[in-house]
């Protein structure tokens, strides 16, 4: 029969993970409270100041904050009821606003 043999045979299908990639993944970003009453909610997980994204489920940008730190409050009277997404550069979650 034919036979196929290799020698010195490698496979790498990843890379390794540096200290701050293994930070990102341990860290989740929640909103609280879940769904959104009066108008605010306060954010964690969020490593250092970044821009907040909300979208709508079409996925139209509906508001943006710049420079959101963790355990702060946002504000968001001006949305309708309904489910939103959140973003920042590396996480996203999803909220319902009463």
């Amino acid at each position: 029969s034919t036979r196929v043999s290799f020698d010195n045979l490698t496979w790498t299908c990843y890379a390794p993970m540096s200290a701050n990639d293994t930070a990102l993944i341990n860290q989740k970003l929640t909103v609280y409270p879940n769904p959104v009453r009066n108008g605010e909610f306060f954010i964690n997980g969020i490593d250092k100041k970044e821009t907040l994204k909300i979208y709508s489920v079409t996925g139209q940008l509906l508001k943006s904050f710049e420079n959101v730190g963790n355990n702060e409050k946002v504000n968001v009277q001006s949305l309708a009821k309904g489910v939103y997404f959140i973003t920042t550069k590396t996480q996203s979650a999803k909220i319902i606003v009463e």
